[in-house]
Parts: C-alpha cells; structure tokens; sequence
C-alpha cells in the first residue's frame, strides 16, 4: 500500500473507534439489530496501519537499550 491508502485506511479506522466510543457499537431499528466491527480488532487493526505507515515513511515506532545505561 501507498502512503495515501494507508493513511486513508487509518483515517477510517479511527472514525470506526470514534464512533464506538460514542455509543455506536450496536443498534436497533425496526426489528433488526446491527453491530459494527469489533472494538479490539480496530485496536490492532490501527496499530498494524500505524506499523505499516511506520515502515513506508521510516520512521521508527521502537526504540532499543541496556537497563543502566
């Protein structure tokens, strides 16, 4: 994925999370019951998005060192 797709799918992402936190994980509406995506696959959804825009960009998201130094 490009930069762009990748920063277009966490964008969604995050809108999807926003609006669990919101209230907006389950509704009901003439019978029938929706649900959306699961809270905690967004969780890992995001931070894999993150992990990948990591890599495209170079940037680097872990940091190494020695207890004491």
């Amino acid at each position: 994925m490009t930069e762009e797709e990748i920063r277009a799918e966490l964008a969604e992402v995050n809108a999807a999370i926003r609006a669990i936190r919101n209230g907006a994980q389950e509704y009901s509406m003439m019978n029938r019951s929706v649900r959306k995506a699961d809270y905690s696959i967004l969780l890992k959804e995001r931070k894999d998005l993150e992990h990948q825009l990591a890599s495209v960009t170079g940037a680097s998201l872990s940091f190494g060192g020695w207890v004491g130094r």
